[in-house]
C-alpha cells in the first residue's frame, strides 16, 4: 500500500483545577497550541515540519517549570509524537522513556511510543506498547486502528483488516473513522478483492464529506475508481 494514514492521537490534555497558578496557565496555553497543531496536521494544510519544529520548542520552554507529573508527561508525550513526525527518533524515544519513568498507565503514552517503534521497524516491540494500551482502555477503537496500521506496515494485510474491523464497530462515525474505512479498502485492493474494496471507498469517501474534508474525499474516489 503506497498510503497509510498518520497514526491518529487525541492530544493530551490533563484535566486541571478551578484555580490555576501562572505555571499551570503556560502549561494550559501550551497544551492548547498542540491541540490546535495536531488538529490541523492532519488535515495537511500547514508546513508539518515548521510546526513540529514550534512545537518542540514549545514544550522544551514549558518543562522546566511543569512540576505535576500529568503535566510533565503530557509535555514530553507532545515532544516525542513531534520528534517522531520530523524523524529524529533517539530524541523521540529518549523522551517517552523518561514519560514512563513517571506514568506507567496511560495508554496514549504507550500508543505514541508504538508509533516510534514502528517508524523504525521494531514491530515487535510496537504491538507490545499498543497491547498495553488496549489492555488499559480495550474499548478506544483509535487503540485498534493503531494495532492495524502496526501490522498493515508490516504487510500482514489479515491481522490488519482484523483489527481494523473491531475500530470500525467502536468508533462513532467521523474522520478517524473514515480513515480506518480508507484503509480497509487499501488492504481489499492488496489482495484483489475489489468488490470490498469498493465498499469501503465508498464508505470513506461518505464520510470525509460528511466532515467536511473535499480532498481526502476525492482520493477515496480515485482509489475507489481502481476497483470497479
Amino acid at each position: 500500500a503506497g498510503y497509510c494514514p498518520k497514526f491518529f492521537f487525541p492530544i493530551n490534555l490533563p484535566e486541571f483545577p478551578t484555580a490555576l497558578t501562572l505555571n499551570d496557565n503556560l502549561i494550559v496555553g501550551n497544551l492548547y497550541r498542540s491541540d490546535i497543531f495536531f488538529k490541523v496536521f492532519r488535515e495537511s494544510f500547514i508546513d508539518p515540519e515548521q510546526d513540529n519544529a514550534k512545537i518542540i520548542k514549545d514544550c522544551t520552554e514549558v518543562l522546566p517549570i511543569a512540576q505535576k507529573p500529568v503535566h510533565r508527561v503530557a509535555l514530553l508525550n507532545n515532544r516525542a509524537l513531534a520528534y517522531c513526525f520530523l524523524k529524529k527518533y533517539e530524541e523521540s524515544r529518549l523522551d517517552f522513556e523518561e514519560a514512563e519513568k513517571i506514568d506507567q498507565r496511560d495508554p496514549w503514552l504507550k500508543a505514541g511510543y508504538a508509533l516510534l517503534l514502528s517508524e523504525v521497524g521494531e514491530y515487535e516491540k510496537a504491538l507490545e506498547k499498543i497491547d498495553h494500551a488496549i489492555n488499559i482502555d480495550k474499548r478506544d477503537g483509535i487503540l485498534w486502528f493503531n494495532r492495524g496500521q502496526i501490522f498493515q506496515k508490516k504487510n500482514d494485510f489479515r491481522n490488519a483488516m482484523d483489527n481494523f474491523k473491531i475500530a470500525i464497530r467502536l468508533l462513532e462515525r467521523g474522520l478517524v473513522k473514515a480513515d480506518v474505512f480508507f484503509n480497509c479498502g487499501l488492504l481489499s485492493s492488496e489482495v484483489n478483492d475489489f468488490q470490498n474494496g469498493l465498499y469501503y471507498f465508498g464508505s470513506a469517501q461518505q464520510m470525509y464529506f460528511e466532515v467536511s474534508n473535499p480532498v481526502k474525499a476525492s482520493t477515496s474516489l480515485f482509489f475507489k475508481g481502481f476497483c470497479l
